[in-house]
């Protein structure tokens, strides 16, 4: 009994949040440095979808600009969130975040070589994300190498040190190229390094797409171990678990969830930190009904922070990171208030 009403409350706070997420996405696509009527983003819509061509002003920017930018934005939320939820599982511990494996700073320092091998000439897109997603893998695999031990379990807090080690050895690579970079590179690597959907185009969203697809199928349909991992080793173990295979597998769909999402947008911080702790608010801590919650939020999050990125100072554009982070102050008091109140 006490199952089905879990159930029935998931479904509807998942319902819910759906509704808010199409009415913010709708918002999305209005707001900006132009803003547009609604009764012209529904028209631009239902001329898009039903094959007719719109070439005014205001259909151009939405079909062109503002609607793969709002997608980007779900998907990239939804990326984050649920990579947050499975890590924060993998090391037991509700402060861990998606880049806590080295993923966004070893796409950082890929993205940084290739910005200044290039001398400031335009770079074509697809190489840059293709650049960041193979020097976020890079990084995760010299922490999985620091980490992995064949003789023995593969320990969380190990885990953890490796991620933490590896960040900072790629982090201080990375400042120190910056520092030899010529001066007028930095504005465009700071503005990646905070995160941006500015690039934003259709044929990045097929991929993204089938990940986040595939991501929240793999995690649906073995959500138990991911329950069964937050018992404890000894727990998981004497369930059956073989724990340095599940939680390779788990620490390699994080990364991948998190690698693509990089490449796409930059680093956008704290989306998977966060939203698990709002998902368990909301529908508690079974696997089963936390990861579509989060995945829902994350995208909540990031499409609501894009629009303000693009409203605050328009026509200019703020990276994510910064109205992100003001989101993430008053979350952090909270947590540390309620965790340490005694």
């Amino acid at each position: 009994m006490a199952v089905t009403h879990l159930n029935l409350k998931s479904i509807t706070v998942d319902l819910i949040l759906l509704l808010c997420l199409v009415l913010l996405s709708l918002l999305s696509l209005q707001q900006g440095a132009v803003s547009i009527k609604a009764s012209e983003v529904y028209q631009s819509l239902v001329n898009m979808f039903a094959g007719n061509i719109d070439d005014s002003f205001n259909a151009q920017i939405i079909i062109e600009m503002r609607f793969p930018r709002t997608l980007l934005a779900l998907l990239v939320g939804g990326l984050l969130g649920l990579a947050g939820t499975i890590v924060q599982a993998l090391v037991r511990n509700p402060m861990a975040d998606p880049y806590l494996l080295g993923v966004s700073n070893g796409a950082a320092l890929a993205v940084v070589i290739l910005v200044i091998v290039n001398a400031g000439n335009l770079i074509d897109p697809n190489l840059l994300q293709l650049v960041a997603c193979t020097g976020g893998f890079a990084a995760f695999a010299l922490v999985i190498a620091l980490a992995y031990n064949p003789r023995s379990q593969l320990n969380t807090s190990r885990l953890i040190l490796s991620g933490i080690a590896i960040s900072f050895m790629l982090s201080a690579l990375t400042s120190l190229l910056m520092l030899r970079a010529d001066t007028h590179l930095l504005p465009g690597i700071m503005q990646w390094m905070m995160g941006s959907l500015v690039d934003a185009s259709w044929q990045s969203l097929p991929l993204l797409s089938g990940v986040l697809m595939g991501g929240l199928f793999i995690t649906l349909l073995f959500h138990r171990y991911l329950d069964a991992l937050l018992l404890g080793d000894d727990k998981a173990s004497s369930l059956g678990i073989n724990l340095n295979c599940h939680k390779l597998l788990w620490a390699l769909l994080v990364a991948v969830l998190t690698g693509i999402a990089v490449s796409q947008a930059g680093i956008v911080g704290f989306v998977g930190l966060m939203v698990p702790h709002f998902a368990r608010f909301l529908v508690g801590g079974a696997h089963q009904y936390l990861l579509p919650t989060a995945m829902i939020l994350g995208m909540l999050l990031c499409v609501g922070v894009d629009i303000l990125c693009r409203s605050l100072i328009a026509p200019e554009e703020l990276p994510m990171g910064i109205p992100m982070a003001l989101i993430a102050m008053p979350f952090f008091i909270g947590l540390i208030r309620s965790r340490y109140a005694h």
